[in-house]
């Protein structure tokens, strides 16, 4: 399973009102904690970190890790966004998993299960949110982020220029792994949790 991290910390300063002190905490620690706990998971082939900051002095040992230039600019909405990775990535995989880093907590076997149900074809795409139950989409009962992560095939994105092709396969995620980091209470919550060893 190939993953995908975009990060942009200008979008992040516009966008949710990060300041230098949100963004060091989030580049210098939670971040770097995803990315290491992501590249000791089996399931985990790779890991393609596109970003506007350089990563390099982290020092991520682990050979799963790639780093690309991010050439995103803030105003850039999420097709845009996967577009312009599409056009610098070199390598031949054809099913990728873009995570949102802001939402660290999902598992491994959630982004296995998106990423099998697409790889295999039975579905075009998959999304992390929570479900009652239903597989309609848009069923008023669901209650879907389509940002905490997305599975799509390379070829059939650029055809649709959307990351939500249907069917869609919507993986239930837990409360745990639906906590966002937008903030400075979600910030304290993330400490608390990993702090607490819950995970």
């Amino acid at each position: 399973m190939k993953i995908v991290l975009l990060y942009n910390s200008a979008y992040l300063s516009y966008r949710y009102n990060f300041d230098l002190k949100l963004l060091r905490k989030f580049e210098v620690t939670i971040f770097p904690n995803l990315v290491r706990r992501l590249s000791l998971e089996s399931l985990v082939e790779s890991i393609d970190i596109c970003s506007d900051i350089d990563f390099n002095n982290q020092n991520f040992s682990s050979s799963k890790i790639n780093l690309y230039k991010s050439n995103t600019e803030i105003e850039d909405n999420v097709s845009i966004v996967f577009s312009k990775f599409f056009s610098i990535y070199e390598g031949h995989e054809s099913t990728f998993v873009f995570l949102n880093p802001l939402f660290p907590f999902v598992s491994i076997e959630h982004l296995f299960e998106g990423y099998q149900n697409v790889n295999s074809g039975k579905y075009s795409s998959a999304s992390g949110g929570v479900s009652l139950g239903y597989d309609n989409l848009y069923d008023k009962d669901n209650i879907i982020d389509w940002g905490i992560f997305n599975v799509v095939k390379k070829d059939a994105f650029l055809e649709s220029n959307s990351r939500l092709i249907d069917p869609t396969h919507v993986v239930k995620l837990s409360a745990v792994e639906l906590i966002s980091l937008r903030g400075y209470d979600d910030i304290d919550l993330y400490d608390l949790i990993v702090n607490s060893g819950m995970l």
